[in-house]
């Protein structure tokens, strides 16, 4: 996910935004709706780049967040009409697609 913070905040996805936004608004969105979910990824003490880490995680080297983005269960079919339950499927779809290639 830092990665694609980065990649919004030089504007190499068609649009620009920052990162420190991205982090404060659409990160908590993305965790509230499911869409991302945080692993704790532990770390042997030869692995621990110290530069890797930010200042205020080189106290705790031992466990790490991680992001990874969460499988939706959708329905093959798309349900009727247009209405929340279908933008929603067509989200969820478009995110399986994205980052689950199957």
């Amino acid at each position: 996910m830092s990665l694609f913070a980065w990649k919004l905040n030089r504007g190499e996805l068609s649009i620009k935004y920052s990162r420190t936004r991205f982090y404060m608004q659409i990160r908590h969105t993305l965790l509230t709706l499911g869409l991302v979910g945080i692993q704790q990824r532990f770390i042997d003490s030869f692995e621990l780049d110290k530069e890797e880490l930010s200042p205020e995680r080189k106290h705790h080297k031992k466990v790490v967040d991680k992001y990874v983005p969460v499988r939706q269960p959708v329905p093959k079919h798309p349900p009727e009409g247009l209405n929340l339950v279908r933008l929603t499927w067509i989200l969820c779809t478009k995110w399986n697609s994205e980052f689950f290639k199957e």
